[in-house]
């Protein structure tokens, strides 16, 4: 069976740029997963999962994270599409 462009594997490069951009906007932002949980309203180990890539976000989840460390999201698409050309 042929693989899907767009098929959903959390350990594609692109996904792995994605993750390591976002860990590193909340740690430039000075948060904690601790802090960061607390503006998700979700828990740490939450965050932790989505930081090592074990839980794939969405994009309505990935513009939250960005709202939640004060990047604005498309500044954050716009790297993350440089990084992963």
């Amino acid at each position: 069976m042929k693989k899907s462009a767009l098929s959903g594997t959390l350990y594609t490069r692109e996904y792995q740029v994605l993750i390591a951009l976002l860990r590193e906007r909340r740690e430039a932002a000075g948060l904690k997963q601790t802090d960061l949980a607390k503006i998700l309203r979700t828990d740490q180990p939450t965050v932790s999962r989505f930081e090592r890539g074990e839980v794939r976000l969405d994009v309505v989840q990935v513009r939250r994270w960005c709202a939640a460390v004060k990047v604005p999201f498309l500044d954050v698409m716009q790297e993350f599409h440089s990084r992963g050309s």
